[in-house]
């Protein structure tokens, strides 16, 4: 895990790179509904169970809301109401 310019980001060692910045201001208003047209979550094979456990404890200590952990699955919402699943290797 590394800080970037507003957010943080993951790099697995695959090359795959997820990153999460926080939204302009002008559109914090702006609201996503899992419901409606559009993207409604995205989900990725993260890494070992071990770096999972550590990304809810950095999710938690950042207040951002877990929707869902069940064994090797953990679901959490980003600031725009996505819902952003991590599936680890076992």
């Amino acid at each position: 895990m590394s800080e970037r310019d507003g957010g943080v980001s993951w790099e697995h060692s695959n090359g795959t790179c997820l990153v999460f910045v926080q939204v302009e201001e002008k559109i914090l208003g702006v609201q996503n509904n899992r419901q409606g047209c559009g993207l409604n979550h995205i989900a990725y094979k993260g890494g070992s169970l071990s770096q999972l456990n550590e990304l809810q404890l950095e999710l938690e200590a950042r207040k951002i809301k877990i929707l869902k952990r069940v064994g090797t699955y953990l679901c959490f919402e980003d600031s725009n109401h996505f819902a952003v699943e991590i599936y680890a290797h076992e």
